[in-house]
């Protein structure tokens, strides 16, 4: 499978990192995102978006919360429209141990009944019916990507930092 190169532009700002792009690796700053303050929960309301070839656009809306356990994190998110999702909900157990490989449900409320998301479909199969897969679903440990920085650059009037991330697992789809 191709592997796609991406560019991830970080808006990591040098205040709120506290430290110098001088010196710095592609990795060291990806981990000091990763480690910055977010609180051990969180809650959000999230707007989705899809747009078909045609150009016609289905949104759907969902509430998320997450709570850190440790240097894991569990997440539960819930359909709240439409009528034909409603209810639907996707768990995940995020691993910081790159070892373990994270645990993901998903709830269909028509059928009453819980699938669990492992193995290949995990990285292939689409987050209802989105262009994102379960896998990107998950927050991923900074060492399962190689981090460049390629250069630093003034954005909203802030100096940011523009960071290369490439899977190291050649069979991810991106």
């Amino acid at each position: 499978m191709k592997t796609k190169h991406f560019t991830l532009l970080l808006i990591a700002i040098l205040a709120v990192c506290g430290a110098q792009a001088a010196g710095l690796s592609g990795r060291d700053i990806m981990q000091k995102v990763r480690n910055r303050a977010d609180g051990d929960t969180r809650y959000a309301t999230i707007e989705m978006t899809l747009i078909q070839k045609s150009g016609h656009k289905r949104v759907r809306k969902l509430e998320s919360w997450a709570m850190d356990i440790g240097n894991d994190t569990k997440k539960i998110m819930f359909f709240t429209y439409p009528g034909d999702v409603k209810g639907t909900g996707f768990l995940t157990w995020d691993y910081d141990n790159t070892a373990k490989v994270d645990d993901k449900w998903l709830y269909l409320p028509a059928m009453k009944k819980t699938r669990r998301i492992s193995g290949k479909s995990s990285k292939t199969d689409y987050f209802m019916g989105s262009d994102f897969t379960y896998n990107d679903m998950s927050a991923r440990s900074v060492d399962e990507e190689k981090h460049t920085l390629l250069r630093e650059e003034m954005l909203g009037g802030q100096k940011c930092w523009v960071v290369e991330s490439v899977p190291n697992d050649k069979d991810e789809i991106y």
